[in-house]
């Protein structure tokens, strides 16, 4: 029976259920789950917004025990029921979010799906809802309507009987929806409080969440940090749990470790993307980021736009008149080695982003129509609260378009349409990098709300490079001489690779890093690209 005693409405919780017939008890339970919260608000990561919510959704429930009288001391009409809005992405933890206020106000929750109701006939809709507003308003507890767009826009013919119900049983309703569109003008009214949930785990709080959704038998192995694994893996609370069940699953009876977790988060992160894309830790901060003040400028751009896209949006109201193009789409231009894969990283970690590398070679594909379904594919299971996306070299991707000649000129131009479509669709933050400016299509540049150039770096660049890629740690046998490396004309990729060049050499050898060393690799690193050596330095 979904009746219960507790809290203050329990005396009359018993008298009204005893009202209610069987058959609508029936119908009741058969359409809705009674959630019995085990967690509590101090149990999860939640933003600070939430203690508002607790507070309204606190209020609310104190006042079912007596319901208001249906007109105030001077005339004015008092509504008789609350509700308020949860607006978040799937998966962003709406579902932790309502059992952990439950369980902070010690009241239960029944749970109905609106999609579901929808399949219902009318009548039968607007019963289960008047059953549960009464049940819920009876036993000072709370209901929360997933997927509540299928009842409550205003098209919806279910959405008057919702409000109706509301009022009349005095209840406290949570709608679960995806966005902030307009509901049902009978449901406006009665709506009290709105929530945007965004949540991104992290650190100590993410890896109590990972305790929270391990059985309590789990044996975790002994050496594993797993402070230090959330802070690495950004994952929803949705994605935790599915990541959890499927490493116990996998790990049979030997304690769980790190790498066993962390199969099973990147397998979240990728879920339905597979060989399309590769999860890279995103580790750099704008400490490591040696650019001309200009890029850099540009670079912290990008951060803040991202983290102030909520304000923008959705506070300043932006979101209702700029209805397409809402993504935070850049493009990095520069000759290899410059530092545009680097500054992806960069923001990656500056936001708190896992980076999502995405594999051009993997969705060009030679076939009609597939090329389409892999770029669909990437951005449908895209997370954009978790991840950044960073589509590599992705010059065959937005190629200008040409006339249509033959056959292929036509699917080739499909490409770039799909994916301008699917850019001004994403809601996160994307980055494409080229070799080759010249060869963009004009409607992409409409479309990127950021563009960066990215050059060789000067002598004072070059010589902070080589100080970031030589830390403390590494032996060396006498003092580098930076301004003679900084003179050097090299890359900071290529930088990095005679730095790697170097320490291998001195290990082949048994022996410290010495400047020949480095000089030596310099050169090897130069000719490797078809230029020629020349230390100033010697002459």
């Amino acid at each position: 029976m979904l009746a219960c005693g507790l809290g203050r409405g329990g005396a009359r919780a018993r008298r009204r259920s005893g009202e209610r017939g069987s058959h609508d008890r029936v119908r009741l339970e058969s359409s809705c789950a009674l959630i019995t919260p085990t967690i509590a608000s101090a149990d999860v990561p939640l933003p600070d917004r939430a203690a508002e919510l607790a507070a309204v959704l606190g209020g609310g429930v104190s006042d079912t025990a007596v319901p208001p009288p249906l007109f105030g001391p001077h005339g004015l009409d008092h509504p008789r029921g609350i509700v308020v809005t949860l607006q978040g992405n799937l998966g962003s933890g709406r579902g932790v979010l309502i059992r952990a206020l439950a369980g902070q106000l010690e009241r239960r929750v029944i749970m109905l799906d609106g999609a579901r109701l929808r399949h219902l006939p009318a009548a039968v809709a607007a019963d289960v809802i008047d059953a549960a507003c009464g049940e819920v308003a009876a036993c000072g507890e709370l209901l929360a309507i997933r997927n509540a767009h299928e009842l409550a826009l205003p098209t919806s013919p279910a959405a008057p009987a919702l409000a109706r119900a509301i009022g009349v049983h005095a209840a406290v309703v949570i709608l679960v929806v995806a966005d902030d569109q307009p509901l049902a003008p009978e449901l406006e009214s009665l709506i009290v409080f709105r929530h945007l949930h965004e949540i991104r785990p992290q650190s100590v709080d993410a890896a109590h969440l990972w305790l929270l959704n391990l059985p309590m038998t789990t044996e975790l192995d002994s050496g594993l940090d797993l402070d230090g694994f959330a802070r690495l893996l950004h994952l929803t609370p949705v994605q935790i749990r599915a990541a959890a069940r499927s490493a116990v699953l996998t790990g049979g009876d030997r304690p769980l470790g790190a790498a066993q977790l962390d199969a099973a988060a990147r397998a979240q992160l990728t879920q339905g993307i597979g060989r399309l894309a590769e999860v890279q830790a995103a580790t750099f901060t704008l400490a490591d980021l040696v650019l001309p003040d200009e890029q850099r400028s540009q670079v912290e751009d990008i951060i803040s736009a991202a983290r102030n896209r909520d304000l923008v949006l959705r506070r300043w109201g932006l979101r209702r008149t700029i209805k397409r193009g809402l993504s935070i789409t850049c493009l990095f231009d520069g000759t290899p080695g410059t530092g545009k894969t680097l500054a992806g990283e960069v923001i990656a970690c500056e936001l708190g982003l896992q980076m999502l590398r995405i594999n051009v070679a993997s969705i060009v594909d030679k076939y009609i129509g597939e090329t389409e379904k892999n770029l669909t594919r990437i951005f449908e299971q895209a997370r954009p609260d978790t991840t950044l996306l960073l589509f590599d070299e992705a010059d065959s991707l937005f190629t200008k378009r040409t006339e249509v000649t033959h056959a292929n000129d036509r699917y080739s131009n499909l490409n770039v349409n799909v994916l301008l479509q699917l850019i001004e669709r994403f809601e996160g933050t994307a980055i494409l990098t080229t070799n080759l400016k010249k060869g963009l299509d004009t409607a992409f540049e409409r479309r990127l709300t950021f563009k960066i150039t990215f050059t060789r770096p000067d002598v004072a660049q070059r010589r902070a490079i080589w100080q970031i890629m030589l830390p403390p740690s590494v032996p060396t046998a006498e003092a580098i001489d930076y301004d003679r490396l900084a003179r050097l004309d090299l890359s900071g990729g290529e930088i990095k690779n005679a730095v790697l060049r170097a320490a291998y050499a001195a290990a082949r050898e048994q022996s410290e890093l010495w400047m020949r060393h480095l000089t030596a690799a310099s050169a090897q690193e130069a000719a490797s690209t078809g230029r020629v050596y020349f230390d100033q330095s010697t002459s």
